[in-house]
């Protein structure tokens, strides 16, 4: 059983990571992969599943800004039975940045009963933010199960305009909305330093600026 946590936080600085991991018979590896900093990011995370029973949990975190770029990529690939991949992802732009993320699910041949999931979530918090989402599948047997799914979207006006008159400023509720968003993903991080130092992280980089 493995956690693998990548909290990435550099300066004027570009950013290139490639993790892979094997995952032999009734093997857990999850993956925690937050980027909140950098100038360009270009992230790939890969889980091959090749012993049965084996599974794999990817949860991952961005949190653009400025004119930063992120460029995100994760695939699980099902080569025993019974094996099983869950990906999260959530997200979060402002200023002129841009994020892309791209997430695979392949279901070989050779592993029946095998089930696989995705998600992405963004938020757009400016105008001049972008987004985009590609989810695939790529199914080899019909004895499976996958779902995967994606939104991208602006900031609820009903849930500001709730939280409004319950006393908050608009730029207050529209915080507590990106901070109640991101929370699975914060809340999943097993190592409380961790997970202090992110809650932290995001909110000066969400106070900054642009």
């Amino acid at each position: 059983h493995v956690n693998y946590i990548t909290f990435q936080n550099l300066g004027n600085s570009f950013n290139h990571s490639i993790k892979r991991g094997v995952c032999d018979k009734d093997s857990h590896l999850n993956w925690t992969d937050i980027h909140i900093g950098g100038v360009f990011v270009k992230t790939e995370i890969t889980s091959l599943l090749s012993g049965e029973g084996s599974n794999t949990l990817h949860k991952s975190l961005f949190f653009g800004s400025g004119k930063q770029v992120l460029d995100m990529y994760a695939r699980s690939i099902h080569d025993a039975p019974h094996t099983s991949s869950d990906m999260l992802t959530k997200g979060v732009v402002r200023g002129e940045s841009k994020a892309l993320y791209r997430g695979l699910v392949k279901i070989k041949a050779g592993a029946p009963h095998s089930e696989g999931y995705q998600k992405e979530d963004v938020l757009i918090l400016d105008e001049r933010a972008e987004a985009n989402s590609i989810p695939e599948l790529e199914i080899d047997n019909n004895e499976v199960k996958c779902t995967h799914g994606a939104t991208v979207g602006n900031v609820n006006e009903e849930g500001i305009f709730y939280l409004m008159s319950r006393g908050l400023s608009r730029e207050d509720a529209v915080r507590k909305i990106v901070e109640g968003f991101l929370f699975n993903v914060i809340d999943s991080i097993s190592v409380e330093e961790v997970r202090n130092e992110v809650i932290n992280t995001i909110g000066e980089k969400y106070d900054k600026v642009l």
